[in-house]
């Protein structure tokens, strides 16, 4: 049963991450995200806790994972309020922890491989800036991670005239059912995008 609820756990992150909100900001008044750019990475952290009670024992999963993406490959460009993207590529590889908790007490710690690749694609997202510092994708995009899906924003940074990073974090508490019983849902997940002159 263990086992079952760090699978569920980690991969109901994985839909909730494709489905979160971002927001951007810059931290340099003479950078703008207009313009062409190479894709350098997509890296996460991520954090799933699921929480239910049955027979008298009360029951807890965190499953964690982080990584950077690697064979990273194609370009952006920023223009028209339109975000296109020319064989966006990168693959994933990581493990994925989980411990275990009955009563508050730690029980069991696991860990399973995860893999991801997103072969070359070419893309294209609206966007729109929203005030001087943040940028919202009503429709998502690939920097939004694994099964994109739904809207998103992300702050935005850019070190010196060459790199910049879109950067969004989600929290999302829900309630639902595991197991016939009432359970409790909370993802989190700092998503970062890297892309260069």
């Amino acid at each position: 049963m263990k086992t079952k609820i760090f699978f569920l756990s980690f991969f109901i992150l994985v839909i909730i991450i494709t489905s979160c909100k971002k927001s951007n900001s810059s931290s340099s008044q003479g950078n703008t995200i207009n313009g062409n750019w190479y894709f350098v990475s997509f890296s996460a952290n991520t954090q799933s806790t699921t929480e239910y009670s049955s027979g008298g024992t009360d029951y807890k999963n965190v499953s964690i994972s982080d990584y950077t993406s690697s064979n990273n490959g194609g370009t952006v460009s920023f223009a028209s309020n339109t975000m296109t993207g020319t064989n966006i590529t990168y693959y994933i590889s990581a493990t994925v922890f989980a411990t275990d908790y009955e009563n508050g007490v730690e029980v069991q710690m696991q860990s399973a491989p995860y893999s991801y690749y997103f072969p070359p694609t070419n893309t294209s997202s609206s966007y729109t800036v929203i005030g001087s510092d943040s940028v919202s994708f009503p429709s998502g995009s690939f920097t939004s991670g694994p099964g994109q899906s739904g809207g998103i924003g992300a702050k935005i940074a850019f070190s010196g005239d060459t790199v910049m990073t879109l950067t969004s974090t989600y929290n999302k508490d829900s309630i639902g059912f595991l197991y016939g019983e009432n359970a409790t849902f909370n993802n989190q997940a700092t998503l970062v995008t890297t892309f260069h002159r």
